[in-house]
C-alpha cells in the first residue's frame, strides 16, 4: 500500500481536509490528529482549522447527530456508549446532549428489542435456565451501552414462549 504524501503547505492541507470533510462528517479532534501526523506546525494547524470552520466544513453538532444516527442504526449502540464515544472524540457536552435528545424513542426501543431478540435466538439452548438467559441478555445490552432499566423492562416484555425451552 503506498504511503500518503504529507501536504507541502497549509493550503495543501486545507484542500485535503476540505475534500475529506465534504465526503463525510469529521470530528474536529480527528482533523487535528491528522494534521499532527503530518507534523504541521501548531500555528498552521490553527489556521487550517479556522478556514475549515469558516467554510462550515465541520460542525460539532452536525457530526454528533450523524455519529449517533449511524452508530445506533448500524452498530446497535445505546445512549451510554454513544455519549462515551462522543466525549472521547472531544465533542462538546451541549452537542452530545442535543444529538442524544434527537433519538426517536420508538426507534431506539425497537432497535434494542431487535438486538435482544437476535441474542435470545443465538443463546437458546446454551443457557441453563431462563434466569441465566435473562442475565446474559442484560449483560449483553448493557455492554452495548443501553440503559439498564430499559433493558430490564424489554427483557421482561419478551414473550414467555421465548423462555419456554427451559
Amino acid at each position: 500500500m503506498p504511503k500518503t504524501l504529507v501536504p507541502s503547505s497549509a493550503d495543501d492541507a486545507f484542500r485535503r481536509l476540505s475534500a475529506l470533510c465534504a465526503s463525510s462528517e469529521q470530528a474536529p479532534a480527528d482533523l487535528l490528529r491528522k494534521m499532527q501526523t503530518w507534523n504541521m506546525a501548531p500555528e498552521a494547524q490553527a489556521a487550517v482549522m479556522e478556514r475549515l470552520q469558516k467554510g462550515k466544513f465541520f460542525d460539532e453538532e452536525r457530526y454528533a447527530l450523524a455519529f449517533v444516527s449511524d452508530k445506533l442504526k448500524y452498530n446497535g449502540w445505546g445512549r451510554i456508549r454513544l455519549r462515551h464515544e462522543l466525549r472521547h472524540k472531544g465533542i462538546a457536552s451541549s452537542a452530545i446532549a442535543h444529538a442524544l435528545e434527537a433519538i426517536d424513542e420508538t426507534l431506539y426501543r425497537e432497535r434494542l428489542r431487535s438486538i435482544l431478540s437476535s441474542k435470545l435466538r443465538s443463546e437458546q439452548g446454551k443457557a441453563q435456565n431462563a434466569y441465566a438467559l435473562k442475565g446474559k441478555l442484560l449483560r449483553f445490552a448493557s455492554g452495548r451501552g443501553f440503559e439498564q432499566q430499559l433493558v430490564m423492562d424489554l427483557v421482561d416484555d419478551l414473550s414467555p414462549d421465548e423462555f419456554s425451552d427451559f
